[in-house]
């Protein structure tokens, strides 16, 4: 028997439930597409499953304005793949995504990830006025939301690494700062991760202090953080509060935005590459780590989870080595992350 044309799919991501535990409030889970069919899909998920289970499940193909959503049955399982099978899928489904399959290219994926920067706008903060605003919107994350850092009457989030820290930002088109983020250097602090994780950053003498830097201060505002749904980005302990696939379905349409944070890794990279800032700490969630793992960013796990601003796991990324990693796996991003390089040196 012939099998069905496949693609590989870089960053697609979906949300499913195990229908043999549908309960009223069933915790809904997320998973990454590895590859698809018009007959199946290979994902890594982090339920457990066995063969035959069936999970309700609904995702987006990137570039296509439709939410699929159907029942499949698992048909193998091999560490942390999962193989599954459609169901009830309907024949204007199965052709959306035989269609998909057909034009799939890299030209459509390039353009795919191009749309993170014609709708937003990525810059460094490089005057005063910038990096309040990133302060006010680290205030309302860090403060008021989370209460991970003390209220205080500037409404500012700062901190002792601001001043010698570099720190991007993200506006939407309404010129409002959605998402920031800081690169704090070895070589002017001892890094937050060393303080709190009792990491070697220079690994015995490696590497020296002025190629290293931490990635701190990540965040997005919540109105786009809750939508960003390539991401999974989801508060711990969230539960679906639907009772029907429709409301689920109806729930997911149109709730999709596209992905801030590879948009923020792009000029991330582009600034070690000019900067020679090789060596790079993030300390994040496991769930979000595993986003840029799934897109092929070689993140490295360096310590187990500890409770630092909510459980938060140690990284390392070589930057000097990503765009070999990324010509393997995954060279269409690497081909965005290197178009437009326009960051000061």
């Amino acid at each position: 028997m012939e099998r069905s044309k496949r693609v590989k799919l870089f960053f697609c991501s979906l949300r499913s439930r195990l229908l043999s535990n549908c309960q009223a409030s069933a915790k809904e889970e997320s998973g990454f597409i590895r590859n698809i069919s018009e007959k199946g899909m290979c994902i890594s998920t982090v339920f457990s499953l066995s063969k035959d289970d069936v999970i309700s499940t609904y995702f987006r193909l990137p570039s296509v304005d439709h939410t699929f959503f159907f029942k499949a049955k698992v048909a193998w399982v091999k560490n942390d793949e999962v193989g599954l099978r459609f169901q009830d899928i309907n024949e204007e489904d199965r052709n959306r995504i035989r269609e998909y399959i057909e034009s799939y290219n890299n030209t459509n994926m390039f353009k795919y990830y191009q749309q993170l920067q014609d709708l937003f706008a990525y810059c460094e903060a490089d005057t005063e006025e910038k990096k309040k605003e990133v302060y006010r919107l680290r205030y309302l994350i860090y403060t008021k939301e989370h209460t991970w850092e003390p209220p205080n009457e500037t409404g500012l989030e700062i901190d002792e690494y601001d001043a010698k820290s570099t720190i991007f930002m993200v506006k939407d088109r309404n010129d409002v700062t959605i998402a920031s983020t800081r690169l704090i250097p070895a070589d002017k602090y001892k890094l937050p991760l060393e303080t709190h994780f009792d990491v070697d950053v220079l690994r015995n003498g490696k590497y020296k202090r002025e190629n290293v830097m931490e990635i701190s201060r990540f965040c997005i505002a919540r109105e786009y953080r809750r939508r960003v749904d390539d991401l999974q980005y989801k508060e711990n302990n969230t539960e679906a509060k639907f009772s029907t696939e429709k409301e689920l379905k109806d729930n997911f349409a149109g709730a999709r935005s596209p992905n801030l944070l590879i948009g923020l890794w792009r000029i991330l990279y582009q600034y070690a590459i000019i900067q020679k800032k090789q060596y790079s700490y993030l300390v994040t969630e496991s769930r979000l780590a595993n986003s840029l793992i799934n897109a092929g960013l070689n993140l490295e796990k360096i310590g187990e989870p500890r409770n630092y601003h909510g459980m938060r796991t140690p990284y390392f990324i070589n930057l000097a080595e990503t765009g070999k990693v990324l010509e393997a796996v995954n060279p269409v991003l690497l081909q965005w992350f290197n178009s437009g390089m326009k960051l000061k040196e």
